[in-house]
């Protein structure tokens, strides 16, 4: 958060007047990885590696059962993010993708571009969901290989 802070601060350059409130303090809110992550198919044996590669970034975890509600409550703000431990079926996440884009949000199905992603009911992808770029950048570097 700091170095966050001190990154924006510099770009102020040689401004002798700044609005705190709308150049500093409204942007950190969007910049802040995730405070709270959604996490689904969280096995345990699946959760001690994330759990070592997001400490630091991510604060609370959370497990709702549904890949498609926790998709809604990134989309809603109620989530910074959320990650699917293992590849679930397209169909799961169909509706829910549209929605987290439409609010704004980040989503990657694996490795693939959202139009690369067929919707069959035997397709699987690793899903990853955030409030911005940056935030599922984060999430996905720390997610199991397969993402």
């Amino acid at each position: 958060m700091r170095a966050i802070a001190r990154q924006t601060l510099s770009a102020f350059g040689d401004k002798t007047s700044v609005d705190l409130v709308s150049e500093l303090f409204t942007p950190l809110p969007v910049t802040v990885i995730a405070e709270l992550l959604g996490v689904e198919s969280a096995a345990p044996g699946l959760m001690q590696p994330l759990d070592r590669a997001l400490d630091g970034e991510v604060f609370r975890l959370r497990v709702i059962g549904s890949i498609a509600i926790t998709a809604s409550y990134v989309a809603a703000g109620r989530l910074d993010g959320m990650l699917s431990l293992r590849p679930c079926r397209s169909v799961d996440i169909a509706a829910a993708q549209l929605i987290v884009r439409e609010a704004g949000g980040a989503l990657a199905f694996g490795d693939l571009a959202l139009e690369q992603a067929g919707l069959g009911l035997d397709e699987r992808y690793p899903i990853a969901a955030a409030a911005g770029e940056l935030g599922l950048s984060t999430i996905r570097s720390a997610a199991p290989a397969q993402m």
